[in-house]
């Protein structure tokens, strides 16, 4: 299985919109997002072109430690 590991994000100079790529994901492949600040920014996790978040176009990170685990298969990230 591929994996993208552990992306720690940071809000603290504000909101942000991080878009995985659509097209050239390996099926199983995965990636761990976690918020890491303590402000109330929002960090989007958004899904690339022809792609979703389990039917959802984005998915969204609001509180400080929160995680999404997202795993690939057949044009949809799901989400572990």
């Amino acid at each position: 299985q591929e994996s993208g590991g552990l992306v720690l994000l940071d809000g603290s100079e504000g909101p942000f919109t991080l878009s995985l790529g659509g097209g050239y994901a390996l099926e199983g492949e995965q990636y761990i997002f976690k918020k890491v600040d303590a402000t109330l920014n929002v960090i989007t996790i958004r899904a690339g072109v022809g792609w979703t978040i389990e039917g959802l176009q984005a998915a969204f990170l609001s509180t400080q430690y929160q995680t999404l685990h997202l795993r690939s298969a057949s044009s949809t990230w799901w989400i572990t």
